[in-house]
């Protein structure tokens, strides 16, 4: 017989070695080696499952996360378009020959939106990373 080599070589040694030397019991001997190495090998599976269950979950929140980061030309515009529209809502509840009232003036005071950027280098450093 042929002897294996690789991971399982230690482990078929290691069985042969602690066999009996009755044929009855070595029977025996070596179905009890084989339940215990299917149940190392389920427990492994299991511990798969969860790595890769737990590396999926990371990958969706890295996603998430970049998701609410944009570059600073992107945020610029947004900022830009946000002043545009504030702007034009006040423009459109001013009186006739552009008087303000009361309504375009509080439409003039709400702030622009904060910016949530990050510079291009760290966008695609994270990019990368995934």
């Amino acid at each position: 017989m042929k002897r294996r080599t690789g991971p399982g070589q230690l482990s078929l040694e290691i069985a042969d070695q602690m066999a009996p030397r009755d044929p009855k019991n070595q029977g025996r001997h070596y179905r009890s080696c084989l339940a215990e190495a299917h149940t190392v090998i389920e427990a492994f599976r299991l511990r798969i499952t969860e790595l890769e269950d737990s590396m999926e979950r990371l990958k969706r929140d890295c996603d998430y996360k970049l998701s609410l980061c944009v570059t600073r030309t992107a945020a610029e515009e947004r900022q830009r378009a946000a002043a545009a529209m504030r702007y034009r809502a006040a423009e459109i509840v001013e009186d006739k020959e552009g008087v303000p009232t009361a309504l375009s003036y509080s439409i003039d005071c709400i702030p622009n939106p904060k910016p949530k950027f990050c510079t291009q280098e760290e966008l695609d450093a994270r990019l990368a990373a995934r």
